[in-house]
């Protein structure tokens, strides 16, 4: 029997079309990523004298005069826009718990690293950055594999297009809701297909089906990201010192340190003067008067 040449057209565009939506996946991810670079430039291209390090005469001739800020009355405690930095020579869990507590409070958005275990799954968010690299890892392996990478990646891709939808006010968040169920089961049954894989796939499917909860805390929770790109942002710059300067060499150079780059981040965040806030700490130290608060002003 001959063999009808539209068949092998049609496993040809098959294939296409896969690479396709494997190329889309990616292209959101980094859209995502962009988006989120773009804002953190628009913050800085709106500084001016009255939140920043910058002098009067940069600022534009239709600048606003600085208003007189009244009390918040708001508790004292983390708040948006605070950062906190700490330096620890090893990665483990006891570290992770000096820094964020042996308590969970709040959600906490990372990647899959072994030390944020303890963190409960439902106050945990899995960064989907880190899962796109995974699901793609996954994808160029030979064999089965191949195809759960491929259908984890379609899942990744529809992921982040709903999620745009929502972040925009396209749509409300019972929509949203409602589409990412399907996603979510498609997700569980692609990875439950790849547990039955042997090697690094099989490992990676079973842990995520262990981790499941915390891949969809953005969706149940408002506000939470299903990314921790802010993350990485604000601790791109305490990397790259470290590699400048070769890190600390003692217990007093690493609170120094650590403490300066919690200062750096958080008024960085909050668009105030890191500069101004230095001095009137070492001001206040001098003269034992009361020092500047690093808490979010209303």
């Amino acid at each position: 029997m001959n063999r009808d040449p539209r068949d092998a057209r049609i496993a040809e565009l098959e294939r296409d079309n896969a690479q396709l939506k494997l190329d889309n996946a990616e292209l959101l991810a980094r859209v995502a990523e962009l988006e989120a670079k773009v804002a953190a430039l628009l913050e800085k291209v709106n500084r001016n004298s009255s939140n920043s390090s910058k002098s009067p005469s940069s600022d534009g001739p239709a600048q606003a005069p600085k208003r007189k800020r009244s009390k918040s009355g708001r508790k004292r405690g983390g708040q948006p826009g605070h950062k906190v930095f700490m330096i620890n020579a090893h990665r483990t869990k006891e570290a992770a718990k000096q820094l964020l507590g042996d308590i969970a409070q709040g959600v906490l958005c990372t990647d899959r690293y072994a030390a944020y275990g303890y963190w409960p799954e439902k106050q945990r968010q899995m960064c989907w950055s880190h899962l796109v690299r995974d699901f793609r890892a996954i994808s160029e392996r030979a064999g089965p594999s191949e195809s759960v990478g491929r259908g984890l990646l379609e899942q990744s891709e529809l992921l982040f297009k709903y999620w745009h939808r929502v972040r925009d006010g396209t749509w409300s968040r019972s929509t949203f809701s409602a589409y990412m169920r399907k996603v979510r089961d498609r997700t569980l049954d692609l990875l439950i297909e790849g547990q039955r894989l042997d090697g690094k796939t099989g490992g990676t499917c079973a842990r995520l089906i262990e981790q499941f909860d915390s891949l969809w805390t953005f969706v149940r929770l408002e506000g939470v990201e299903p990314t921790n790109n802010e993350g990485e942002r604000t601790v791109r710059h305490a990397v790259v010192y470290r590699k400048v300067s070769y890190g600390t060499d003692s217990e007093a150079g690493s609170r120094f340190v650590e403490r300066m780059l919690t200062v750096h981040a958080s008024l960085s965040r909050q668009g105030r003067d890191v500069l101004a806030f230095v001095t009137q700490a070492c001001e206040a130290r001098l003269h034992h008067t009361q020092p500047p608060s690093l808490l979010p002003r209303e």
